[in-house]
């Protein structure tokens, strides 16, 4: 690991060429996944024969709502960053920045296969005009007594801006599948490691710009982004959102699931962090008006595009 970081840290540089303004942001796919039996990964439910019945036509148009949505953050003139998570594989990611909508950003892929048994994967969108890509790496947390499985990795990407060094990383923590409490010790270690990463780049070089986005299972409030913010410098753009805000909606209510967090080392104003309420991306009529247009509510197929919102954060440079 100290190899590792003294290796990272050898690409701090910084310019002084003027930008205006740095918008990344994080999204949930919502299992974005391929027709193609992936060896050694369980992706049963998405195949032709499987309890989805996921088909090429069902994959296609997944790719094009995505795309759509994507299309349309930050007032649809796109991200330098865009982290996301569950998604199968690094062609699928590839498939989707083909799609025609997203073509004109000309963004790139940033992928590393995980240990994820289902194939739920964290990577990285980013426009190469904005940020160059110097380095990805993925860390993964420790195995959990609980489990038996490996949990999915951080992913950092350093990248170069006009501003400087970028060191982003992509979080898709431990669900509450089991409950909340019981499960929560695997989000904390998972939280561990965010707050080791993120607090040895900052003691390495306090100008080191970083942030940590995704999907993290826990509100701000919770006792792992707690620790994270006590044990770094990392400032939660979410956490001064009013109670009736939020990503993703269970039973009646919105929860904050989904963050973007970020050090001082930035030159900015104050930043403006967003969930991405696309009309479209919300149920237009009906009992469930308002809620998220998901692909799949339970085994029921609706062809919509994720029960997660996307969040976006504006830096503005002085």
């Amino acid at each position: 690991m100290k190899i590792l970081f003294t290796f990272l840290l050898s690409f701090l540089f910084f310019s002084t060429h003027a930008q205006k303004n740095f918008s990344v942001g994080h999204y949930n796919l919502e299992n974005l996944f391929d027709t193609i039996d992936q060896p050694n990964v369980k992706d049963e439910e998405f195949l032709p024969n499987g309890k989805n019945q996921w088909n090429s036509e069902r994959y296609h148009k997944k790719l094009n709502r995505m795309a759509q949505a994507i299309a349309a953050l930050n007032g649809g003139k796109g991200l330098a960053i865009l982290g996301v998570c569950e998604v199968e594989n690094e062609q699928v990611l590839k498939d989707l920045v083909k799609q025609k909508s997203l073509k004109k950003f000309g963004y790139h892929v940033g992928h590393i296969d995980s240990k994820d048994p289902r194939g739920i994967d964290v990577a990285f969108l980013y426009q190469p005009k904005l940020v160059k890509l110097e380095g990805l790496y993925t860390f993964q947390p420790d195995r959990f007594a609980d489990s038996p499985f490996l949990s999915r990795p951080i992913i950092m990407m350093v990248g170069k801006t006009k501003k400087g060094n970028v060191y982003a990383m992509e979080n898709h923590w431990p669900s509450r599948s089991g409950g909340t409490e019981q499960s929560a010790p695997r989000r904390m270690a998972t939280a561990k490691l965010l707050a080791f990463l993120a607090d040895s780049l900052e003691r390495a070089n306090p100008s080191a710009q970083i942030i940590a986005m995704g999907d993290f299972n826990d509100e701000p409030s919770d006792v792992s982004m707690q620790l994270v913010k006590k044990s770094t410098h990392l400032i939660n753009a979410m956490e001064a959102w009013p109670k009736e805000e939020g990503t993703h909606f269970y039973q009646k209510e919105w929860s904050k699931l989904d963050q973007i967090l970020y050090n001082q080392a930035w030159t900015f104003e104050t930043p403006v962090a967003k969930a991405e309420k696309l009309p479209f991306l919300l149920e237009q009529e009906g009992k469930y008006k308002g809620n998220p247009f998901r692909t799949y509510v339970g085994p029921k197929y609706l062809g919509g595009y994720s029960d997660h919102m996307p969040v976006t954060l504006q830096f503005i440079f002085k």
